[in-house]
């Protein structure tokens, strides 16, 4: 498991009270895995 880094923390932060659209919902969390370099797996 990676550490969380204030760069990663940054990333995100940097969009606190960005207003969304529903259909933007996908791109946030493809940056947010990105950002914190998450590994996704089929379940």
């Amino acid at each position: 498991m990676r550490t969380i880094t204030i760069g990663d923390v940054k990333v995100l932060d940097n969009l606190r009270g960005v207003t969304l659209s529903e259909d933007q919902l996908y791109d946030l969390t493809q940056l947010a895995v990105a950002a914190l370099d998450l590994t996704v797996r089929n379940s």
